[in-house]
């Protein structure tokens, strides 16, 4: 992708994808990117393979680089241990996927890192929606506990308000019974997205589904969600993707309007 910025010079939104061998290598690669026109984000790995997961000092300099630049890390579910070749073995992965996708935000917690970088953002994809509320709520309640203390200290908020100031929940193609949580998950917090072009998204039938999660949203909660929030997250140029979305995107009332 850096490449691609290079060659094509201007303001390219996009998510570069980085490897982990080698950390210098790989923040070099971010900044010649942001140099070049990207403002997207950044793309982890969901296994860091040998090297140590993501709450190791070793990783500190990406951190750092990426607040420094305002580009968001994000994750993505798609890759988990080999189950092997065995009856059951699909089935755990599609159960688990989700899990080794979520863990990111467990290692920039405890390790501090969203303590040390308060710029850093944290965008969750592909990976559930309503999955958070129990993680946050299991987070408080061992926080709470004395002997954890010690491994919470030098954390000056607690895991839900970490997670209110820096993180992101991308909720692909968001079923109607997650959506009831937007309120407690945070209606700020929430960025659909269709899943485009996999089976399991919404396409070809996407305005169906938005009509199904969303029938009897305000209006602006439906803005919120559907687009308002990526802007923030993202740093959009809002009237490029203004401009676009009145070209191909839904009305509003295709979205609300039953018939």
């Amino acid at each position: 992708l850096a490449d691609f910025c290079n060659q094509n010079p201007g303001r390219h939104a996009g998510v570069i994808l980085i490897n982990v061998e080698d950390i210098e290598v790989a923040c070099a690669e971010i900044r010649r990117a942001h140099e070049n026109g990207l403002w997207g984000g950044v793309l982890l790995p969901t296994s860091t393979g040998d090297h140590p997961y993501y709450h190791h000092p070793r990783y500190e300099p990406l951190w750092q680089t990426c607040a420094e630049l305002n580009l968001p890390l994000q994750s993505h579910s798609g890759w988990s241990p080999d189950y092997g070749d065995v009856p059951g073995a699909t089935a755990m992965f599609i159960c688990e996927v989700d899990m080794w996708a979520q863990r990111i935000f467990t290692a920039l917690l405890w390790s501090g890192a969203f303590e040390r970088y308060p710029d850093l953002k944290l965008i969750l994809t592909e990976a559930g929606t309503a999955w958070i509320l129990e993680r946050l709520r299991v987070f408080e309640f061992k926080a709470a506990l004395p002997f954890f203390q010690h491994f919470s200290n030098g954390l000056s908020l607690t895991p839900t308000e970490y997670f209110e100031r820096q993180c992101y929940i991308g909720a692909s193609f968001m079923p109607r019974h997650e959506g009831e949580f937007r309120h407690k998950i945070g209606l700020k917090r929430i960025l659909w997205g269709s899943d485009y072009p996999h089976l399991e998204g919404t396409w070809p039938n996407t305005r169906e589904y938005l009509r199904k999660t969303f029938e009897g949203y305000p209006e602006q909660e439906i803005r919120d969600i559907l687009g308002e929030n990526a802007l923030e997250a993202y740093r959009f140029d809002p009237e490029i993707v203004r401009a676009v979305a009145n070209e191909i995107g839904f009305t509003l009332n295709e979205i609300t309007d039953p018939a």
